[in-house]
């Protein structure tokens, strides 16, 4: 093998490892997603809806409420949204595992 085809042999090794550690921190970044659906105040049916939700309150005529980051409280509920993030994030992690 000449000195030329060592060194592209070198490149393409380090490109595919590259690549490899790319899809993995990919596929760990969607597990750690996927694993916070449900958690958060902010993926509640009952977020935001003054009437429902049992942590907003009226402060001045003002509706105040849970930042959407909050621990979810007793009432939660998830939403359609969430439950459709959840499909779709599963989907994609099952798409990018390897077999």
């Amino acid at each position: 093998m000449s000195d030329r085809q060592l060194v592209e042999d070198f490149i393409d090794r380090l490109l595919a490892a590259d690549l490899a550690a790319q899809r993995r921190a990919e596929l760990n970044r969607l597990r750690q997603e996927l694993a916070k659906i449900g958690s958060v105040c902010g993926d509640c049916d009952l977020w935001m809806k003054s009437t429902q939700c049992p942590r907003e309150v009226n402060v001045n005529g003002w509706n105040r409420g849970p930042s959407m980051a909050d621990h979810k409280c007793s009432k939660f509920a998830l939403s359609r949204q969430s439950e459709d993030r959840r499909a779709r994030l599963a989907a994609q992690i099952e798409a990018r595992e390897p077999e």
